[in-house]
């Protein structure tokens, strides 16, 4: 039996959800899916923290922003800092 060297990896941990009607989308996702939401006050903008049973951050819902939004998969945010810093 092949087992994970953590329970997460490769799991998705978070979920950036992106729309042009928050309190629509803040409605439906605590009556569809269950989670519970907050305003999330260390951001600088608007911006909505679900979270699941027992209290764990699962999600976070904002305005969409014009233009093009990119993620990219590091292994060490450190590193990938450095790299892009030219050092």
């Amino acid at each position: 039996m092949t087992t994970s060297p953590s329970p997460v990896l490769g799991r998705p941990v978070w979920f950036e959800l992106m729309t042009t009607d928050t309190k629509g989308a803040e409605a439906f996702y605590d009556k569809v899916i269950g989670w519970t939401s907050e305003p999330f006050d260390a951001s600088p903008n608007p911006y909505i923290q679900f979270k699941r049973s027992g209290g764990v951050a699962v999600a976070g819902l904002m305005e969409r922003p014009a233009g093009k939004i990119a993620a990219v998969l590091v292994d060490v945010c450190e590193r990938a800092e450095a790299r892009g810093r030219g050092r």
